[in-house]
Order: C-alpha cells, then sequence, then structure tokens
C-alpha cells in the first residue's frame, strides 16, 4: 500500500487523487463515466469536499504496481501534474469534440 511517508508527506488528509487511463486507450469513455461516478459519490458523501485530483497513469496503472517499477519519485511527478476533477472532465469533452 503507498503511504504518506513513501511521499514524503505528499499527500494531503485533505485531498483525494483519482487515476485516468491515458486519452488513447480504448475504453476512454468508459473510464471517464467511471472516474465521475467516482467522484460523484464522494460529492454525495460531503458535498463541501473540493479536493479531488485527477491523475493520468501510463502502464502500469496500478499505483502499487508503479511505484515498484518505477520508484517513489516519478509517482510523486504523477500527482503533481494531477489536474483538479473539474478541469479533467472540460479536458475530457473538448478532447471528444475533436474526435
Amino acid at each position: 500500500a503507498i503511504t504518506d511517508d513513501m511521499l514524503g508527506g505528499f499527500i494531503s488528509e485533505d485531498g483525494q487523487y483519482l487515476d485516468a487511463t491515458p486519452a488513447g486507450d480504448a475504453n476512454v469513455q468508459a473510464r471517464h463515466a467511471h472516474l465521475m461516478k467516482s467522484i460523484h459519490t464522494i460529492k454525495d458523501v460531503d458535498p463541501s469536499f473540493d479536493e479531488i485530483y485527477v491523475a493520468s497513469f501510463e502502464s502500469p496503472s496500478d499505483p502499487d504496481q508503479f511505484i515498484r517499477e518505477r520508484g517513489v519519485e516519478p509517482f510523486r511527478r504523477l500527482l503533481e501534474a494531477a489536474v483538479p476533477y473539474w478541469q479533467y472532465d472540460y479536458n475530457y469533452h473538448i478532447a471528444m469534440r475533436g474526435q
């Protein structure tokens, strides 16, 4: 399991990070729908909770496996590049219009 100690205090108690499959994935629409359902579930529990970020993982997409294979620093860079959920959703819809 990933712990805050592994990441040097990077993960905030006030934030939730979710992973997204890169845009080239064949199941991007299904993944987007699943991710948005997860976000809505979080918002249903606490409507005021807005610290939700989406990080796009390349292979391997499992965070534990990613850290074992690539190390903590590349994982931290992924989290640093994470975008707020509303920006992820906006970017998704803009990208879908262009297809």
